[in-house]
């Protein structure tokens, strides 16, 4: 097995954790008390983080990436989504507030 099917089948274990991880997010914003909308943010939002920028060049999982969030909001974010702007950095990065709050 080459790096590449490697990285592939570690990939999709990681989603199919990946998607556990968010209706557990999505279940703790609701107790909160968060508008539906919000959540819909929140949750859109991790999964991009999670099962795009997380899963890009190497297979980190999502309790792994902590560290990754200024590259993701100062750098990659801004390069590689082409709806970035102030605002849905700062929605972001409020996003990753509670997703790593919640973890």
């Amino acid at each position: 097995m080459d790096d590449y099917e490697k990285w592939e089948r570690d990939c999709k274990k990681i989603k199919k954790a990946n998607k556990g991880l968010l209706n557990e997010f999505e279940a703790w914003l609701k107790a909160s008390g968060l508008s539906e909308k919000t959540i819909n943010n929140h949750v859109g939002n991790i999964d991009f983080y999670i099962n795009e920028f997380l899963l890009y060049e190497e297979a980190i999982e999502a309790k792994d990436g902590a560290g990754d969030v200024g590259m993701f909001l100062g750098y990659w974010f801004i390069k590689k989504a082409m709806w970035a702007s102030k605002s849905s950095i700062k929605s972001n990065a409020t996003s990753l507030k509670k997703f790593y709050t919640f973890m």
